[in-house]
């Protein structure tokens, strides 16, 4: 019995701390029409095909969306 509370205690600890507040998401949200993107290239060498190529601006939708 002691082994199925134990297990049990652990599993919901380790599920509260999953569900603790991810500091990355915690960011401002980025201007309308600004890049998505905005790291610096992977590698500095390798140059788009075209200005802004890997510079898209973000879009936003009306559209409605399911999660199933």
């Amino acid at each position: 019995m002691r082994l199925i509370v134990a297990a049990a205690s652990t599993s919901l600890l380790v599920l509260a701390a999953a569900c603790g507040a991810n500091s990355e998401s915690a960011g401002a949200a980025p201007q309308a029409g600004a890049p998505l993107e905005t790291r610096p290239a992977n590698n500095p060498d390798q140059q788009p095909a075209f200005a802004g190529q890997t510079r898209a601006p973000g879009v936003r939708t009306e559209a409605a969306l399911t999660h199933t």
